[in-house]
């Protein structure tokens, strides 16, 4: 049988070993083919076989000298070269003689398990003493083991249980595809061996079994499918952060909390505001455009978990950006925009006041409104107006939130949050998505860590995804950013709340970037008009006859007698009253304060406001034109600018003191700096915008002999 084998470094190596480190041995022979012979005569004996990779790097006279040193005193080698030859002078093959010292296997710096399996192997005792020692087929079957659960760490994801539909086994498509690693065959398992007990000695494969000091292939196998191949999937092995990646395995290795009847009736009733706005407006409104958010409905109970857990980890302000998809669920059951107001734009009624400034469709706009969450806290929800062109909003957003940060003097952003929302094959397809997926890391414009939440309804408009992507999922190209992925199946709404928590929990604990991928379906047409049949007939076969997540959920909590059929009645009369009081209310409402105002601004005014109305002087005397001037043209001590900068800096001295030949550049910087001395921010955007396309700014200058720049303009050096 071939194996899959790790290779061991040498005995006398202090180099940790590396689980990933696997290479493709030989078909392992009979013991018996690795006899000794009477002495160690020569390094022949060492090189029984070539199997034995971990004496490949060493020469021969080193291991005859390091044997002559042994024999007149054990204690003058390592512990593993003394049980090494120990072990071979008593009879053990060669290939079975070698075993690793438990400090060469692990790095107690780094909390990571890193080669848990060596960790299995005890140090070998000198002759005489003592000690429990690890059968080569533990220490070979445990460097296995920890080799499958990094395969389930990397492609876990691709076996996941995520389509509602199951697309391909309902349609008869090629099976799906599952990585080779995921086989414990392809790691040299028998059937035999997968439940024979392996040492993992206080270091658990995964954090389930924390406390175990055994295992078997199987139970781990369980385990990894349980953990990484259920409703969740996870990507995290390209996240270079190891804090990161321990709070990802904690959330999903260890089992999903259990909910109380509180918690489940809360969601039921959130699920079921989701659900029934979308039939109501079905029902009244058949033949309008809504893009509803049938088939992803779990992202309303998903998105106000999100905020609940954002705002108890102390966010104060979350902005928001999103396409039409859901917009007015979202607007209605997140943003509570009175029902009214959306009802009576469907009938075309109650223009916006004149000057409002948009006349746009009622799936394009935003509003704003402080959520007080059920814990107590309150948190300033603002859902940003958006145009047809799906994600040209995230730059807004993204803007939003930095500014809105640096207003607040939000230096950590835990305070202010963007939360994005994409469509899959927008996020997938999209330019504007990869741009603003790199704010995320730019000193001068990240916002602290963004969620992006993309609502996959596995198709784009009329186009499969097999025929609008080269990737298995469309939330791959968030890799490059180093962000966590996760994908959650949007019919298993308790897995997608807990996912959700988790990104708020990450977000406000790492301020870095997180992605969910949240995989429902498209219950109707891109627009409730387009006959979907046309295009993509054998899904919307299966979506026909495919009960809705509100169906689902009621069974599993009657399954579960979470509650009563009466108690759920309830809820969901209370909701169709509501609705029917809204509906009724629309035909006299009247708009007020200009509701599609995503936020009020307040601390923003207008020139006008601030100067009652009068036009403000634009002008400024010759003293302050002369005090920029000397900032403008003075440098630190110490500065070593670069040498054509201190010529121009001259020329400009010059031009203060005499008051002519100033050009635009010196120009457009009192401009700059008689704004910075009123107090109001300067910024400039772009590639060549510190020193201008015709090197005629230098807004910035660098030292020529360290990393010390100054900002002239800005009296600011930094």
């Amino acid at each position: 049988m071939w194996r899959r084998t790790a290779s061991i470094v040498s005995p006398s190596s202090t180099s940790f070993f590396s689980s990933s480190s696997i290479s493709l041995s030989q078909p392992t022979p009979s013991l018996a083919a690795f006899k000794p012979t009477s002495s160690l005569s020569s390094s022949s004996r060492l090189y029984s076989n070539k199997t034995e990779s971990f004496l490949s790097g060493t020469s021969a006279s080193y291991e005859e000298q390091m044997y002559d040193a042994w024999k007149k005193d054990p204690s003058s080698v390592h512990a593993s070269w003394a049980a090494y030859f120990s072990a071979v002078d008593a009879g053990v093959p060669a290939e079975a003689a070698h075993s690793i010292p438990y400090n060469l296997g692990v790095n107690e710096n780094i909390k990571v398990p890193i080669g848990a399996a060596v960790a299995a192997a005890p140090v070998a005792a000198a002759p005489g003493a003592a000690a429990t020692q690890a059968t080569a087929w533990e220490i070979d079957a445990s460097l296995r083991l920890f080799s499958l659960v990094r395969a389930y760490w990397r492609n876990g994801h691709i076996k996941a249980d995520l389509d509602p539909l199951n697309r391909r086994k309902e349609e008869n498509l090629q099976p799906r595809f599952v990585p080779l690693d995921l086989n414990p065959e392809y790691w040299g398992f028998t059937e035999a061996e997968m439940d024979m007990k392996i040492p993992i000695a206080g270091r658990p494969p995964l954090l389930s079994m924390t406390g175990r000091t055994s295992t078997t292939a199987r139970e781990v196998l369980a385990e990894l499918e349980k953990s990484y191949c259920g409703k969740i999937g996870v990507e995290f092995t390209h996240v270079n952060n190891t804090e990161m990646v321990n709070f990802l395995r904690e959330k999903v290795e260890n089992p999903l909390p259990e909910l109380d009847k509180t918690e489940r009736m809360m969601i039921y009733d959130r699920l079921a505001w989701g659900d029934l706005f979308e039939n109501f407006l079905a029902t009244k409104y058949g033949g309008a455009k809504r893009f509803g958010l049938e088939g992803c409905e779990a992202l309303i109970p998903g998105i106000k978990a999100l905020i609940d857990t954002a705002a108890h980890h102390g966010c104060e302000e979350m902005l928001i950006g999103m396409p039409h998809r859901g917009r007015l669920n979202t607007l209605a059951n997140v943003i509570r925009k009175p029902l009214a107001a959306i009802f009576c734009e469907f009938k075309g009624q109650n223009p916006l006041e004149e000057g409002s400034g948009t006349g746009d469709v009622k799936y394009h706009l935003g509003t704003s409104y402080i959520r007080n969450t059920n814990a107590g806290e309150k948190i300033r929800l603002s859902l940003a107006a958006n145009p047809s062109h799906l994600e040209a909003v995230n730059p807004v957003v993204c803007g939003r939130a930095r500014a809105r940060q640096d207003a607040r003097g939000d230096h950590t952003g835990k305070h202010v949050c963007a939360l994005l929302m994409h469509g899959d094959a927008a996020f997938a397809g999209q330019g504007v998505v990869y741009e603003s997926l790199h704010l995320n890391d730019l000193p001068k414009y990240t916002t602290r860590g963004s969620i992006h939440i993309v609502v996959n309804n596995q198709i784009g408009f009329t186009t499969d995804p097999r025929d609008a992507r080269s990737t298995p999922h469309p939330t791959d190209v968030a890799k490059n950013v180093n962000a966590p992925i996760v994908h959650v199946n949007a019919d298993d709404v308790e897995a997608v709340v807990h996912v959700f928590k988790m990104a708020a929990e990450f977000r406000q604990i790492f301020q870095e970037d997180f992605v969910i991928d949240l995989v429902g379906y498209r219950r109707h047409g891109h627009n409730e008009i387009d006959p979907c049949e046309m295009t993509q007939p054998l899904m919307y076969k299966l979506i026909g006859k495919h009960q809705p997540v509100l169906k689902k959920y009621e069974q599993f909590l009657l399954d579960k007698n979470v509650c009563t059929e009466q108690e759920m009645k309830e809820i969901t009369d209370k909701i169709k009253h509501k609705l029917e009081s809204g509906f009724e209310e629309a035909k006299s409402y009247k708009t007020k304060d200009k509701e599609w105002l995503e936020s009020r601004w307040s601390n923003y005014k207008r020139l006008w406001e601030k100067t009652g109305g009068k036009p403000r002087p634009t002008n400024i005397d010759g003293d302050r034109i002369k005090k920029i001037g000397s900032v403008l043209t003075n440098l630190p001590e110490g500065f070593t600018p670069h040498k054509q900068i201190k010529k121009l800096l001259e020329k400009k001295k010059h031009m203060f003191e005499t008051g002519e030949g100033f050009d635009w550049g010196t120009a457009e910087a009192l401009a700059f700096g008689s704004l910075v001395q009123e107090g109001v921010k300067v910024r400039l955007s772009g590639q060549d915008s510190e020193r201008g396309t015709f090197s005629h700014r230098h807004a910035v200058l660098h030292d020529q002999k360290n990393w010390r720049e100054v900002y002239p303009s800005c009296c600011h050096p930094k």
